[in-house]
């Protein structure tokens, strides 16, 4: 959101509020899409040097499990508070900033669950909701041919 420093009044509160498409704030990732426009409302005030900026972003997320790939639905509702210094400044840029807020919202490695089982890496079987369909018995699996490359890596550094 830009802010004109020029519309607001020293020592009262303005409200304000704003609504951003979550890829025009290039917030879209593989494991991570908005479902709704992001909602902003907030308060600045004007001081003598510094502007307080605070409010709170609100939208719905859909996120993929990292164990099993399912996609769950989510309410996104997070609070922010800046301050910026305006010596010699006409306006105040915070959409990085609140982009950031809402990076930082959401875990590097989403679950669906904190007990999810995930998918077998043999036949694919979500864990959470069927048995393994592996021919083979669990202590005589094998390595599934995308780990091959690495197991050989590895015997060959433990020679």
């Amino acid at each position: 959101m830009i802010i004109k420093i020029k519309d607001l009044k020293k020592k009262e509160l303005t409200p304000l509020a704003a609504t951003y498409d979550a890829q025009t704030l290039d917030l879209e990732f593989e494991d991570l899409h908005y479902r709704k426009k992001i909602s902003l409302a907030g308060s600045a005030e004007l001081t003598e040097q510094s502007l307080h900026f605070y409010g709170s972003l609100e939208s719905e997320v859909e996120q993929i499990c990292n164990r099993c790939l399912k996609p769950v639905a989510s309410d996104v509702q997070e609070p922010f508070d800046f301050t910026y210094e305006i010596r010699d400044k006409k306006m105040i840029d915070s959409t990085m900033d609140i982009r950031d807020v809402l990076i930082l919202t959401h875990p590097d490695q989403f679950l669906c669950t904190a007990d999810c089982r995930g998918i077998c890496l043999y036949c694919g079987a979500n864990l959470n909701h069927e048995s393994c369909r592996c021919k083979a018995k669990d202590s005589k699996k094998e390595t599934p041919q995308t780990w091959k490359p690495l197991k050989k890596l590895f015997e060959r550094i433990n020679e």
